[in-house]
């Protein structure tokens, strides 16, 4: 019986432990499950931090992507307003292009007008120098002029245009010589044909084989005969006044004073600037094929007086000259480039700071007696009475003839730019402040002794430009220069033109421009 209890009891205890091992097993399968879930959920921690941060991610792109989406659309909307502005602008153009070739077409038409109206008074001229001057006394006026040019003339000189038919006077004129003058007379008549460049391309040789009328002149002149062509030129030198400026000065009535103008008193302005360029954009037509279409430092040389408009002349001169293209702009923006201006302090310059007083006790001298002339003394007796009033009006202490100048070129200055004249000025005022003005500039360089005041003055610049004429002209000549151009004043270009005798009396306006050119004939 004991033996059975035992038994039992070792049957129960091993199911005991057997219990217990099943629900160790089972407490150590749901630990190991309990770690699995633990790992799964800091994966999945894990994973939803990385989801956040990627949200965040593609939120922030959402966001930068519509603030693109809104610029990208202001652009659009920015270049359809600018698509707009420039579909108007290319139907101003269009619509501006059709009425200049309107405009073109009554200029043509106008031009052909005004050929047939010279052709027609050129014949009518004709007629009436015929009638008016008949044989005998063509032939007195010939012998007075033989007599005038004793011992005798060397050349007759037969002027014919190479761009008209030539008429039937023209065809007799070596007849006409030969019975005027003698047989001989046809030996020593030469034959210049002018107008080659309006040949459109042919040369002189080949138009005068196609005109027996030609031929047979040449022939009867035993060949002598030349031909101007106004297109093939060596050399050019330019004069050019500054552009438009503010006063020099203003007198002490005057309520405008210096703080009126921009820049103050004798700078160039915006006005002045525009002219210039526009000139330049003149000349570069004028001379294309001549120089070359980029600028190029070997061809051309610009020298200014010392002053800041005539300075800023040149360069706004320059600028529509040699406008940067290509590889010349060293600035997407900017249309322009640096080119080379030279100059020399004012108090040395000689050439163009004209006139030179006080400088030439000659000049000095003879400017002294200029004022004891009877056309000096008669204008200052004559505008004696305005000039007082002038003076009274400016409150300056002095006005006489010299320099009465200084306050028409105030008040014109201001007319220029719509400053309001003060109640004294009127429009016979100014007319008369501009007959003396020009007197004033009449008398620099010509009145009395104007020879030998030019020598003194504009003398000096001419022969300058003579030298550069003539290095041009010689054979295998090395100048590389074929432009100078000079940046100056009123003054000088009135020197200048005193001194080749074709000053008309008159004050030369802003960007007034001399061209003194110089052309090589193919045959000669």
């Amino acid at each position: 019986m004991q033996q059975i209890n035992m038994t039992a009891e070792k049957d129960l205890i091993n199911s005991y432990k057997n219990a217990v091992e099943e629900f160790t097993h089972t407490i150590n399968s749901l630990q190991d499950s309990y770690n699995e879930l633990l790992t799964k959920k800091d994966e999945l921690q894990d994973n939803i931090s990385s989801w956040s941060q990627k949200n965040m991610e593609l939120e922030t792109t959402i966001k930068d992507l519509t603030t693109g989406k809104d610029q990208l659309q202001n652009s659009f909307s920015s270049l359809s307003q600018k698509k707009l502005e420039l579909e108007s602008k290319v139907k101003d153009l269009t619509d501006g292009k059709d009425e200049l070739l309107r405009h073109f077409d009554t200029l043509d038409q106008k031009k052909l007008e005004l050929e047939s109206k010279v052709t027609f008074l050129m014949d009518e001229l004709k007629k009436a120098y015929e009638q008016a001057v008949s044989e005998e006394d063509l032939m007195n006026e010939i012998r007075n002029c033989t007599l005038m040019s004793a011992p005798g003339p060397h050349v007759i000189l037969l002027v014919i245009r190479l761009d008209m038919e030539i008429t039937e006077e023209e065809r007799n004129i070596v007849t006409w010589i030969q019975n005027n003058f003698g047989e001989d007379a046809v030996n020593y008549t030469f034959i210049l044909f002018t107008h080659a460049d309006h040949l459109n391309g042919e040369s002189v040789e080949d138009h005068i084989r196609q005109s027996p009328d030609l031929q047979l002149l040449i022939n009867q002149c035993d060949g002598r005969y030349h031909s101007f062509n106004n297109i093939n030129r060596r050399n050019t030198d330019q004069l050019y006044r500054h552009g438009d400026r503010s006063p020099i000065e203003a007198y002490p009535t005057d309520p405008h004073k210096e703080s009126a103008w921009p820049q103050g008193f004798g700078q160039l302005s915006q006005e002045g600037m525009k002219q210039h360029y526009e000139l330049g954009q003149f000349l570069k037509k004028r001379y294309t094929g001549f120089l070359s279409e980029h600028y190029n430092r070997h061809e051309i040389f610009i020298r200014s007086t010392d002053e800041d408009r005539t300075l800023m002349s040149a360069e706004a001169n320059l600028a529509g000259m040699f406008p940067p293209t290509g590889s010349e702009m060293f600035h997407p923006d900017l249309k322009w480039q640096p080119i080379p201006v030279h100059t020399v302090p004012k108090d040395e310059d000689r050439l163009l700071s004209l006139p030179l007083k006080n400088i030439c006790p000659r000049y000095d001298q003879l400017i002294n007696k200029t004022k004891k002339t009877d056309i000096f003394v008669n204008m200052t007796e004559k505008y004696k009475d305005f000039i007082e009033m002038v003076r009274e009006k400016t409150g300056l202490k002095e006005v006489n003839i010299e320099d009465i100048w200084k306050v028409y070129d105030t008040l014109f200055c201001e007319k220029t730019h719509n400053i309001t004249h003060p109640g004294w000025v009127n429009q016979s005022v100014m007319e008369t402040l501009k007959v003396l003005n020009d007197f004033s500039y009449q008398i620099l360089f010509g009145v009395y002794k104007r020879q030998e005041k030019c020598r003194l003055q504009g003398g000096l610049l001419l022969d300058q430009i003579n030298k550069s004429l003539s290095n041009a002209t010689e054979l295998n000549s090395q100048q590389k220069v074929k432009m100078i151009v000079y940046s100056a004043h009123d003054t000088t270009v009135v020197a200048l033109q005193e001194a080749l005798n074709v000053f008309n009396g008159l004050q030369p306006p802003y960007a007034s421009c001399h061209l003194i050119e110089l052309y090589h004939e193919g045959n000669g």
